[in-house]
Formats: C-alpha cells, structure tokens, sequence
C-alpha cells in the first residue's frame, strides 16, 4: 500500500508540473492520481498510518498495542488528508467548492500537526514521522497554489 501511495504522489506532482507548463493531459494524470490519493487516505488510512499489513487487518492480535487515540487519531487524520487532497484536485480542476474542501480538511491537519510534532519530540515514533511529512507535503501544495493563484 505504501507503493501504491508512492507511486501515485509521485504521479501527482509530475501532474501538477505538467499543469502549470500547459502540458495537454496533465488535468487527466493529476486528477486521477490525486483521487486514488484521496481514496487511500480514506478508506485505508488506518492501516497505511498504523503500519498494519494486509494480511493482518481482520486479526485481533494486530490492534492490541495501539491506543485507541492513535486508532481514532488515524481515522481522523485519514479523513482530512483525504478530504485535502480532493480539494487541491478541485483546486488545480479549477472547479468550484474548493476552498471550502481545504478550509474543512485542513483545519483538523493542523491540529493534527502540532500534536504529531509534540508527540514526536516526546517519543521519536515512526508514526508520527509519517503523519508530519503527509500533513505537511499536503499543506505546502494547497499554500503554495493558494499564494501563486
């Protein structure tokens, strides 16, 4: 799933290069790999933020050693991150409702951060290394697209 994850940002980017140099098909590439983004974040989320492998997400044993505030904090950060990345599609579709997308996705982020940032200079977890640079490579598109509109 990370592959996947990988893959499709890395995608994603090259779609957004090729839409500000007016490339023909750029609108296509970006808003696919964007929404399979947007699909990941939501649907499979928890298991992509708490490391739980496929074959292991029906198993009780996998769920023990996480908290359920790490449970919750991944639905949650799932959902914004996702309902992020449908907004900047909507923004670079330029396609109406986008502000408000990014406004109700991004709000919860950045609280998300500022704990992620404190829980990790506390914990040095690997969890929260991930959270930060999702969140944060997130955010930094949406602001920057924001600023050069």
């Amino acid at each position: 799933m990370k592959k996947i994850e990988r893959i499709s940002g890395i995608i994603f980017i090259v779609g957004i290069i090729l839409k500000y140099l007016l490339i023909p098909g750029a609108g296509f590439l970006l808003t696919i790999s964007g929404l399979v983004l947007a699909s990941i974040y939501f649907y499979l989320g928890i298991f992509l933020f708490l490391d739980i492998k496929f074959k292991d997400w029906f198993r009780r044993e996998s769920y023990q050693n996480i908290s359920p505030k790490r449970i919750f904090g991944a639905i949650i950060t799932g959902v914004a991150l996702s309902t992020v990345m449908v907004g900047i599609v909507f923004m670079f579709q330029y396609l109406p409702g986008w502000g408000i997308m990014i406004i109700v996705g991004g709000s919860p982020l950045i609280i998300i951060l500022v704990i992620s940032i404190i829980k990790f200079l506390q914990t040095k977890s690997n969890f929260y290394t991930g959270l930060i640079i999702r969140i944060a490579l997130a955010t930094i598109l949406a602001l920057l697209h924001l600023i050069f509109r």
